[in-house]
């Protein structure tokens, strides 16, 4: 039987497909609710780059797929990639009617470490996907080198703690926001530039999707929603430090159940301002 999710992978590939070029791009935030992906370790060998992770279709059986590094200007690398490596972790984790063990890959090809490239995934029967992951050297990251500019810390030691540890998750320049996550913990930070309600009233939308709907909270499941939503006001959960000229909000990553797609934004009048989709980073035991 094929599942929603599953027809949304492949009506939004098959749109892009007959849109015309292999080089057509769907953005990262389109596809987060349909597949997870994530590299745990880079390492470059001379000009010779491997890559480990872990990745899967959501409501899919195990399937092979490929990994191509593409650079602002150049040719592509397509590596060698391995797949169906045990990630007895990543299943347990994701605990649901599919088993997603055999979803490790290793990926190496030959690079230049000094050039940026963004990481590419190609599922059968679909054109390349950007997976939202940019690899220089041995180094992997979430936004464009060429064009990420983090939070000036400038002295501002709480701030540089979550800059410097934390991992991005959403960078939205044209809305004055980054959203770091640090440990179990999301972090928004916001400069003096950002659109705050005069009211105290900041509406921040934040929605999680899941692998185990039926451990979402009752009002959910009564309401058939297969998602949880516990968005909130930023003046609510502000927390207050040494953050320079920035304001931070904290939230707890929910561990009650599976974490697949995250949607934050900006949320006004019962519409939204801006909404980004990002995967949490998944740290297992």
């Amino acid at each position: 039987m094929i599942t929603f999710t599953g027809t949304v992978f492949m009506v939004v590939c098959l749109f892009v497909y007959i849109g015309g070029r292999e080089d057509v791009v769907i953005e990262s935030d389109d596809t987060s609710r349909t597949y997870c992906f994530q590299i745990d370790d880079v390492v470059v060998d001379g000009d010779i780059l491997t890559m480990t992770g872990f990745a899967f279709r959501y409501e899919h059986p195990f399937g092979e797929f490929s990994l191509i590094l593409r650079p602002i200007e150049g040719d592509e690398v397509k590596l060698v990639t391995v797949c169906g490596a045990a990630r007895l972790d990543v299943n347990e984790y994701f605990k649901c009617d599919y088993d997603y063990t055999n979803t490790g890959f290793t990926a190496s090809g030959s690079v230049n470490p000094d050039i940026e490239y963004e990481v590419m995934i190609k599922w059968p029967w679909s054109v390349p996907l950007s997976t939202g992951v940019y690899v220089s050297g041995d180094e992997f990251y979430y936004a464009a080198a060429a064009s990420f500019e983090p939070p000036a810390a400038d002295g501002a030691a709480d701030l540089k703690e979550i800059v410097d540890n934390g991992t991005l998750r959403v960078y939205r320049p044209d809305y004055h926001c980054w959203v770091y996550q640090l440990g179990n913990s999301l972090y928004w930070i916001v400069d003096s530039d950002f659109d705050f309600e005069d009211n105290g009233m900041t509406y921040i939308q934040y929605q999680m999707w899941t692998t185990q709907i039926q451990n979402l909270p009752k009002e959910r499941l009564e309401h058939n929603y297969f998602w949880d939503n516990i968005g909130g006001y930023f003046e609510d959960y502000e927390i207050y430090g040494d953050y320079g000229s920035y304001r931070v909000m904290r939230r707890e990553l929910p561990a009650d159940y599976s974490l697949t797609s995250i949607v934050t934004g900006y949320y006004k009048n019962g519409e939204w301002v801006w909404k980004s989709y990002f995967r949490p980073i998944y740290e297992f035991p």
